[in-house]
């Protein structure tokens, strides 16, 4: 059970994030819920393992990253790497529902909300950045004003999720430290700061699926 003390610091934080601005994509208090469209290359719900498969290769065809591995494992609740056997069936829904059907509590539905946003603009706008090329980190490269604008939703997206994360009694730290460097990540992207190797980029994909596997221990756990 939440105190009424980390109850109220929840409600105050879902009002802080929405008077900082978050687009209507993210789900908050007073706004009707805008689901952001999956950008996923896949819409297997259930998919079969077949003979050569790897997590990798499994959350590579269907979410795009091989990153959400972790997010496939635990939401299965699979064992080691060499558990994997050809024929096994596998549950790899939509990440938001994933995570709204491991987290029961209402109050925690703005979070994922605002995450699985997040993921599903930087992932429209990834493409672009790939395109640009930044050799010399030290000058910030320009950026177009779309790619910057919707850099900076999801931005605020991350910051609105991690606002609602710690305010709970016993906030999923991992969880939140993971969003906290993609958070650092975006704004430096925004910034016009980034590599023209892609590594950054790619950890922000790998970050965001980590938080999203500890967010589903932390709920199995009872929110602990």
């Amino acid at each position: 059970m939440r105190s009424s003390v980390a109850s109220s610091r929840l409600v105050l934080a879902i009002l802080a994030a929405s008077i900082a601005g978050c687009d209507a994509h993210t789900s908050l208090p007073g706004r009707a819920i805008v689901v952001c469209a999956s950008r996923d290359p896949s819409v297997e719900v259930e998919i079969e393992v077949r003979p050569g498969d790897t997590l990798d290769s499994i959350s590579t065809r269907r979410y795009g990253h091989q990153g959400y591995r972790h997010v496939i494992s635990t939401f299965n609740h699979l064992g080691p790497p060499e558990s994997l056997k050809a024929g096994l069936r596998l549950r790899t829904p939509d990440l938001r529902e994933a995570l709204l059907a491991e987290c029961s509590d209402p109050s925690l539905a703005p979070a994922i909300e605002a995450i699985c946003c997040a993921r599903v603009k930087f992932a429209a706008i990834s493409p672009s950045l790939s395109n640009l090329c930044n050799e010399d980190r030290r000058r910030p490269l320009g950026l177009p004003v779309d790619t910057a604008d919707i850099l900076s939703d999801a931005h605020a997206d991350v910051r609105t999720a991690i606002a609602i994360l710690t305010a709970t009694e016993h906030p999923p730290r991992s969880a939140v430290a993971r969003l906290d460097e993609v958070s650092n990540s975006l704004s430096g992207f925004t910034q016009g700061y980034f590599d023209d190797y892609g590594y950054d980029r790619d950890l922000v994909d790998r970050r965001i699926a980590a938080a999203m596997s500890n967010i589903i221990v932390w709920a199995r756990s009872g929110y602990q």
